[in-house]
């Protein structure tokens, strides 16, 4: 019972952050990244709890992690710095805190693609997260296109933001933001119309 109450909590939380991310600005400022980072934090070490508490570790690895992995490794080397022989520290990045924080966040976002191909592996589940995220997808457009003609200087017509935007669309900063969701959102419909055409 525990175990099947931590699998629910795993998978509503996943989908909890897909939508959520895109909700706190595209995830693009610092407390918005903060957040979706610890979110996901904690999602991961719910998903160590449920292993323990399963008494098993059943882990599906895609193809896609050798070279997520890789592109991992090589900012964790980034970040490696060394004292020169003039004193300045020296490193492979020209920003080494710069590196530390992408690779952070990469590493998260690696974890996040762990945990959504474990547990969002059914074709019940699947099919949910896709319904979900098409109706997500169309309420954000609906909500962009009434911000875009309401806009006041504020999103959600409440908050300012730190840096004025130039271009901004829903709960994104910038149209492109919002442009490059979508574009990813819209393979979902067109997948189940397809499948739906070769039945």
């Amino acid at each position: 019972m525990l175990v099947a109450a931590l699998e629910k909590i795993i998978v509503w939380g996943s989908l909890l952050l897909i939508t959520a991310s895109a909700l706190a600005h595209g995830a693009v400022e610092s407390w918005s990244l903060a957040l979706v980072e610890l979110s996901i934090l904690l999602l991961s070490l719910l998903w160590g709890v449920h292993c323990v508490v399963a008494g098993r570790v059943k882990l599906v690895l895609t193809n896609l992690l050798a070279p997520l992995s890789g592109l991992l490794l090589l900012g964790l080397l980034a970040c490696v710095t060394w004292q020169g022989k003039d004193g300045v520290r020296q490193g492979l990045s020209w920003d080494a805190e710069a590196t530390r924080l992408a690779t952070f966040t990469l590493g998260c976002l690696l974890l996040a693609f762990m945990l959504f191909a474990n547990y969002l592996i059914t074709a019940r589940r699947v099919l949910f997260v896709t319904q979900v995220l098409i109706a997500f997808g169309f309420a954000l457009a609906l909500f962009g296109l009434l911000q875009h003609f309401t806009w006041n200087g504020k999103f959600y017509w409440l908050r300012e933001p730190l840096v004025p935007p130039v271009s901004p669309f829903g709960p994104f900063v910038n149209r492109n933001h919002f442009a490059g969701y979508v574009e990813m959102l819209l393979p979902l419909p067109l997948a189940l119309v397809w499948m739906k055409a070769v039945r």
